[in-house]
């Protein structure tokens, strides 16, 4: 697959303070291969991580607009948001194709 990475980090790392961190990602084209289980094929995401305005675990944040991939017999297309490392906020949404039976 091809990867497109942003990132910028800026600020002051110590004990008591972290840099603002911010990511943006595009994933397309991937495919995993194992031997245990079926081939997941046109892998693709993009989306968000940051650290947020308290530079901390409270305001981390990631959000995926899209998260994609198939299978020989099924597609699955997911969205999600994490917020609050500590105490974890999340929204998730899918949309899935499962074929689940052969006739």
């Amino acid at each position: 697959g091809i990867l497109n990475l942003e990132s910028s980090i800026k600020g002051v790392y110590s004990k008591s303070e972290m840099p603002q961190v911010n990511i943006t990602m595009d994933f397309q084209n991937g495919i995993l291969s194992t031997k245990k289980y079926p081939s997941l094929k046109n892998i693709s995401f993009n989306g968000s991580v940051s650290n947020g305005v308290l530079r901390n675990n409270q305001s981390t944040q990631a959000k995926f607009n899209t998260f994609h991939f198939e299978t020989a017999e099924s597609k699955f297309d997911f969205n999600f948001s994490l917020l609050d490392l500590d105490h974890i906020k999340y929204d998730v949404k899918s949309d899935i194709e499962l074929n689940i039976g052969k006739d």
